[in-house]
């Protein structure tokens, strides 16, 4: 009986994450925000859980389209997704102008989770 040698070669994968865009809807309103808008990611967790959060800091020409998105639907619910998937359905209470906080206490912790590994490949 013969045997064969069985050579394996392994080619690691390079594959890595990156940032996502952001799509924000109010009444049915697109809004994409496109990752190469997005300025900076910061993870502001802390021992107060009333003030944990991620803000996300953007810059134009996608700043003006999150005002106007803003500004022109105060007091109605803005839906934020994050590659598909849902990060928090939020009132909009003000007009947003450089950028929002994620609280970590009402959103999506595992998406959440995922903007800021994928910010840090950024």
């Amino acid at each position: 009986m013969r045997l064969s040698a069985l050579f394996l070669i392994l080619i690691p994968s390079f594959s890595y994450a990156t940032l996502k865009d952001l799509d924000l809807e109010v009444l049915g309103k697109h809004l994409t925000i496109p990752s190469s808008c997005i300025k900076s990611v910061q993870n502001n967790e802390n021992e107060e859980s009333v003030n944990n959060g991620v803000y996300l800091e953007m810059g134009p020409p996608c700043s003006e389209k999150l005002s106007e998105l803003t500004k022109m639907n105060i007091g109605k619910t803005m839906t934020i997704s994050y590659g598909g998937q849902i990060v928090q359905k939020v009132t909009i209470i003000s007009r947003l102008s450089s950028g929002f906080m994620f609280n970590t206490n009402g959103g999506n912790m595992m998406v959440i989770r995922q903007i800021i590994a994928d910010s840090k490949a950024k």
